[in-house]
């Protein structure tokens, strides 16, 4: 099965330089969180997937925990980088898989508010 090409991915040399020159791009090379969680106390819950390819979940779980009480660290097993149930975790599976968040993130999230 060939997989339908992502409208978002940059094809050429010249949108790929567009794309890694991008202020979008760039504000997630250069988004500091301890700079940003040091101005909010309000409770976070941040998720992690242990399939997430995008993303090192080790390293940036260790991180947030550190930086605050108030926030609540989960990696989940089993899930990629969109919150899928997935067996690899690489993002050409992701068109392979369903589209919607795993039943288990949901559950987690939602019980997560009603303790807030």
């Amino acid at each position: 099965m060939i997989l339908p090409p992502y409208h978002s991915v940059p094809k050429t040399p010249e949108e790929k330089t567009d794309f890694v020159l991008s202020h979008w791009y760039q504000s997630q090379l250069n988004y500091n969180i301890q700079k940003e969680r040091s101005r909010s106390s309000i409770p976070i819950l941040t998720l992690y997937g242990d399939l997430d390819q995008a993303i090192d979940p080790e390293a940036n779980a260790q991180l947030l925990k550190q930086l605050s009480s108030h926030t609540k660290v989960e990696q989940l097993e089993g899930v990629n980088h969109l919150m899928q149930e997935a067996n690899l975790g690489s993002p050409m599976e992701y068109a392979l898989l369903p589209t919607s968040f795993s039943e288990n993130v949901i559950e987690l999230i939602s019980n997560w508010i009603k303790k807030l």
